[in-house]
């Protein structure tokens, strides 16, 4: 069997054509695997510079964990013995969800036990100071 001329001309021109899609598709491909590293290569930079800056907060916080007071002119504060933010939302939960229960069945909040305390706390911070400044 031997191919017609026009079959065979019709064949080279489509091989033509094909090369150079795919000249073209490799082209693309390239492009975007360099976009790609280059993209790749900036999150690495955000990445470093965000471990950069966390390392820089670690330290600060190591700096400030280690120093065992804080001192202020109205008074000076044994870090040790303040309690963590955490601890002082639970009990202040603690203390809105405190009721009594009247003779009459109804629970009210217990404002009368909350403001004691905060008068008690009041009073033993007022001691506090006046045992730092002498």
């Amino acid at each position: 069997m031997s191919a017609n001329p026009s079959d065979l001309e019709v064949s080279r021109q489509r091989n033509i054509e094909l090369v150079a899609e795919n000249f073209d598709l490799k082209s693309e491909v390239a492009n975007f695997r360099k976009e790609q590293k280059s993209s790749v290569e900036k999150q690495e930079r955000k990445n470093t510079e965000f471990e950069n800056r966390l390392a820089k907060v670690d330290q600060g916080s190591e700096v400030v964990d280690e120093q065992p007071q804080v001192k202020t002119e109205e008074s000076a504060v044994d870090t040790k013995e303040m309690p963590s933010v955490s601890q002082n939302v639970k009990e202040a939960k603690l203390e809105e969800s405190a009721v009594d229960v009247t003779p009459s069945g109804f629970s009210a909040p217990n404002n009368a036990n909350t403001k004691s305390t905060e008068d008690e706390e009041r009073i033993n911070e007022e001691k506090r100071q006046q045992v730092c400044i002498y």
